[in-house]
């Protein structure tokens, strides 16, 4: 499943797609009224500011991560982000588009794998 998702360059969603929705288990609505630091798991907002900075700012053009969400049940959600800021024919940020393809059940496997073998 992949969410596809424009944010604004303050944060705020401005649409998502149907997959995203249901990987977290929002409606589009209730996404729009929240920013993307608000559905973060908390051990992870600050690497995720920190990237959205370094977009703003030029230093780099896209950025791929991993990273996790919080479900509105609360359950975790893992997902491989790719995010590209697109800017206006001045240079001025308008939108985030960014990618989001859910690895939940790869990291429960691994976590598995790994309490097996450890």
């Amino acid at each position: 499943m992949t969410g596809l998702l424009l944010l604004h360059p303050d944060g705020h969603f401005l649409r998502v797609n149907n997959a995203f929705c249901s990987m977290l288990g929002y409606s589009e609505e209730e996404l729009q009224k929240k920013t993307f630091a608000e559905i973060i798991h908390p051990d992870d907002i600050a690497a995720s500011k920190e990237w959205v900075q370094r977009l703003l700012r030029g230093f780099i053009a896209k950025q791929q991560f991993e990273k996790r969400y919080l479900h509105k049940n609360g359950q975790v959600v893992w997902g491989i982000v790719s995010t590209t800021l697109l800017r206006n024919n001045g240079g001025s940020p308008r939108y985030f588009v960014t990618h989001v393809v859910d690895i939940t059940a790869r990291k429960r496997a691994e976590e598995e794998r790994a309490k097996l073998e450890g």
